[in-house]
């Protein structure tokens, strides 16, 4: 049983670096796969929530809770990999008498050691595992590293994206409009032709930007931000022929 533990809890670090990794640094991949799986299980959720409360709040609230989600994922599953691992081995002891640490004592220890120095009311019972301690802390402090730059990528992208969705929107309210505001009569302005070869870089900058931050498509501007709706048929700008 002992060492089904440390087995399994080596497994979940394993699982949460893959994870981490694949979503952070994996460009063409999307997020990882416990990510993935759990993002979309509370998107469908605040999805179906919005079809019952179409004022928007929850799918305005679903861009930072999918972030936080994520970091707390992450920081929860090696939390408890590298818990299993040293209440497996009983590897804590008390650094007074040198007696074993219950598992409350192993959750508090693994959290201080992983994610902080590893100073603390516990040690390790042998040198080998001293080591194996140095090695939680750096991961820990590598993840939450990586976690950081993930969440700050995101937030450019996000901004990124609400840039583009405004220099689109300025062209007009809709595809036809700006179809029409770009017609002189004879054919398109080269003023007109000009922004949409500006504009063709940043949509696909935004465009690829989906796959390594996949939370942005889940941020969605509050009802302020929202574009105006789209002018009726009769409106009285010039069309194309």
């Amino acid at each position: 049983m002992p060492e089904l533990l440390v087995v399994g809890g080596a497994l979940v670090v394993l699982l949460t670096f893959v994870d981490a990794f694949a979503t952070t640094l994996a460009v063409s991949r999307g997020a990882g796969p416990l990510t993935r799986t759990v993002l979309a299980v509370l998107w469908r959720a605040a999805l179906r929530v919005h079809r019952r409360d179409r004022e928007g709040g929850w799918l305005v609230a679903g861009g930072p809770v999918l972030l936080v989600t994520t970091v707390g994922l992450w920081v929860g599953a090696l939390w408890t990999g590298w818990t299993l691992v040293f209440h497996g081995s009983q590897a804590v002891v008390t650094s007074t008498g040198g007696r074993p640490a219950g598992l409350a004592d192993v959750v508090y220890s693994t959290g201080f050691t992983v994610f902080t120095l590893g100073t603390g009311d516990f040690v390790a019972a042998t040198p080998g595992w001293r080591v194996v301690m140095a090695v939680a802390t750096f991961s820990g402090l590598f993840l939450v590293t990586l976690a950081i730059t993930y969440l700050i990528s995101v937030v450019a992208a996000v901004v990124a994206r609400r840039v583009v969705a405004v220099q689109v929107h300025g062209l007009g309210d809709s595809p036809a409009e700006i179809v029409a505001r770009g017609w002189t009569g004879e054919g398109f302005g080269s003023m007109f032709q000009q922004q949409l070869v500006s504009l063709s870089t940043a949509v696909a900058t935004s465009a690829e930007q989906h796959w390594p931050t996949p939370c942005c498509t889940t941020s969605t501007p509050g009802p302020a931000a929202w574009p105006r709706p789209w002018p009726s048929r009769t409106s009285t700008t010039r069309s194309p022929p």
